[in-house]
């Protein structure tokens, strides 16, 4: 019997408090570090579980008000009547792909099964902290979310292109059949992220073919500038805390970019194989039909996040090593560290100012760690966190896919 690691985490900053998702659950814990113990203890204080029938579509009726109608009903169509059989119907690759949090007051999950976004507000005075919201179905499936700076809509890009908004509270649930995107690309997208600049919002959009897209916001249909110079899909950005004018952005390249996205201008890239080339497996080979004498392992950047002092963390995708970069004078990025790993990391957060927590991806030992910046280096700590507990699975045969970004790399027949 092994844990089945987290597919995505995500912290709480305000309260460290972790929320992990494994296959269709999401568990939350609030980590207690006591000075007279070396051992955290992390306590329950929240949990989901989707209850949607993988691959079927789910029919949810709206309770009548006093006085009305029925508000609204979600529809899906009805699955055809099958003829008995005992054939198993194959399963999705994920149940829930992403956890992001906004403002430690909401948390925001995509699911795979029925291309939904569900979005929970946080509130630590009830017994179980998860208050659902919504559960909006979309008309493709979510890749990425992120959230106006109101905390107004949701913000959800899909992987047919499109980019939809979607109330936080209030509204009742649209039907997908109608929804009306408020931009697009002609390419699947892989990240979207909110920010602003001079009390105006920007809508910031990455796809499989290497854009970089700069609109604004509500009137995303007016494109600020376009960002060229990534030869391989984006798969991810992230705009730094303490330099909100630079966009660091990675994917299938072997380089990281440093952006001014406001002004649409690149500022300097750092290579990444040379720091890789220890950690690469079988694993990052390309197919075997697509191998050739000159082909070299596949980078995937998976996620980008940022600590104090312009210091960037950058996962790669199934390798035993997080990147260590750094922003120098806004002008400059550099490469640092490459911390050996003992397991490769499925998804990291940032926990405070100084440090992150990953997901193992381990038969055995903790399914989380935290790693702390001290003086420009990346260390990790001896912290265990006792009590976070995951479901139990036989083998490595039920464990959901957790590596997915090389997926998005083209490759050619020809």
């Amino acid at each position: 019997m092994m844990k089945h690691p987290f597919q995505s985490v995500a912290v709480d900053s305000s309260t460290s408090c972790i929320f992990g998702a494994f296959k269709n659950h999401i568990r939350v814990f609030k980590v207690d570090r006591k000075p007279t113990s070396s051992v955290p203890s992390c306590t329950p204080v929240g949990s989901w579980d989707d209850e949607v029938i993988p691959n079927y579509q789910q029919t949810t009726e709206v309770k009548k008000q006093e006085g009305g109608d029925a508000e609204a009903e979600v529809k899906t169509k009805k699955a055809k009547k099958a003829k008995k059989s005992t054939t198993v119907v194959p399963q999705p690759t994920f149940y829930i792909r992403t956890l992001d949090i906004f403002s430690d007051k909401y948390l925001v999950a995509t699911t795979d099964n029925d291309k939904s976004i569900v979005i929970f507000e946080i509130d630590y005075s009830k017994p179980n902290c998860l208050v659902l919201l919504k559960r909006q179905p979309m008309p493709k499936r979510p890749c990425s979310v992120s959230m106006d700076s109101n905390l107004q809509n949701v913000v959800v890009a899909d992987k047919f292109g499109d980019v939809y908004t979607i109330p936080t509270v209030g509204e009742l649930l649209q039907d997908e059949k109608t929804m009306n995107p408020i931009l697009g690309h002609v390419s699947m997208l892989t990240d979207v992220l909110m920010t602003e600049k001079n009390g105006k919002q920007f809508i910031l959009t990455a796809d499989r073919d290497e854009h970089i897209r700069v609109s604004n916001y509500p009137k995303s249909y007016v494109v600020k500038q376009w960002l060229f110079g990534h030869n391989e899909y984006v798969s991810s950005m992230h705009i730094p805390n303490s330099s909100p004018d630079l966009l660091v952005s990675g994917g299938g390249d072997d380089f990281i970019c440093l952006w001014n996205w406001y002004e649409g201008k690149f500022i300097d890239k750092v290579d990444l194989r040379e720091h890789l080339n220890p950690f690469f497996k079988d694993f990052h080979n390309a197919p075997e039909r697509f191998l050739t004498e000159s082909s070299v392992p596949e980078i995937s950047v998976s996620k980008i996040l940022s600590l104090l002092d312009g210091y960037i963390i950058v996962l790669v995708e199934n390798v035993n090593s997080l990147l260590v970069l750094k922003i120098e004078n806004k002008s400059k990025i550099v490469f640092k560290q490459a911390l050996t790993l003992h397991n490769p990391l499925v998804d990291i957060s940032v926990y405070n100012d100084s440090s992150i927590v990953g997901s193992n991806d381990a038969d055995e030992g903790d399914l989380v760690s935290i790693f702390e910046l001290d003086n420009g280096i990346l260390k990790p700590t001896d912290i265990s966190l006792a009590g976070i507990e995951s479901i139990e699975v036989e083998s490595r045969k039920e464990v959901s896919s957790l590596w997915y970004v090389n997926s998005l790399r083209k490759r050619s027949e020809h």
